[in-house]
């Protein structure tokens, strides 16, 4: 990808067109899943207008179903077919890597001369909602599943994000266990190659920091239920790393002063 290629953003403020099923021939990623995809939200795109964010971002969510998001915003459609093959190449790699959420389709739709890049992405629950609807009267066995797929997912899929080259912040929000593929994957928006961080978080101080608020939480409010996960992973699979990080980081919250 040329280094001198970058998105210029449209200062207008009128609300762009979405992307739907005639955006021209390979303009679409995955060029059939891809396809499809804009076909079977066409129903919905019609009715729905994006709403502005900062820095000329755009976004609307359809049917509850998906989410869209369009930052980028090029005057020459040849630049942006060169940016869409390098995002998509992210995308595929990502998807080797077993680290994305399924279902995605990036789009390049024509606009006022140039073209506007769109993601298309399915929603699914977060680590941080799964979290949230944790029922208060869950007890060890649950609190100790959710927290240990938690741990998992903030441990796994970092790794496999940057060997995509994806070198992605990947806390609770931007993370979840999909059922479709049955592990824990990356369920956020990509930004493309040119916008991605020089570095991201360590492994395991991603499933401390990130799950510092909950563990507190826990041990300020329900501290037997805190204790009891603690002596559940003792018991467990201490070399596996995930149980061992969150091992840790209960401990060290048990141990603060006040809990």
């Amino acid at each position: 990808m040329p280094a001198e290629v970058v998105p210029t953003r449209n200062t207008g403020e009128a609300a762009p067109r979405l992307p739907n099923a005639t955006v021209p021939k390979g303009m679409v990623w995955p060029p059939i899943a891809g396809r499809d995809l804009l076909r079977e939200i066409a129903p919905q795109v019609g009715g729905s207008v994006p709403f502005k964010l900062a820095r000329g971002a755009w976004a609307t969510t359809l049917a509850g179903r998906w989410r869209l998001l369009s930052s980028y915003w090029f005057e020459n459609l040849a630049e942006a077919q060169v940016e869409l093959l390098a995002w998509a190449k992210l995308h595929t790699d990502a998807a080797a890597s077993h680290a994305l959420s399924p279902g995605r389709c990036l789009a390049l739709n024509p606009e006022q001369g140039g073209g506007r890049l769109w993601q298309i992405v399915p929603v699914h629950q977060s680590l941080r909602l799964e979290l949230d609807n944790v029922p208060r009267s869950a007890g060890v066995e649950e609190w100790a599943r959710i927290l240990v797929r938690a741990a998992r997912a903030l441990y796994e899929v970092p790794g496999k994000l940057a060997e995509a080259g994806l070198l992605l912040p990947a806390g609770l929000d931007r993370l979840g266990w999909v059922a479709e593929v049955g592990r824990p994957v990356f369920i956020g928006f990509i930004p493309l190659p040119e916008r991605l961080a020089a570095t991201g978080p360590t492994v395991v101080e991603n499933i401390e920091t990130n799950l510092d608020s909950v563990l507190f939480e826990l041990a300020f409010s329900r501290r037997e239920i805190l204790e009891g996960v603690a002596a559940t992973l003792e018991t467990g699979n201490a070399l596996d790393p995930p149980w061992a990080a969150l091992h840790s980081a209960i401990s060290r919250v048990l141990k603060s002063e006040g809990c």
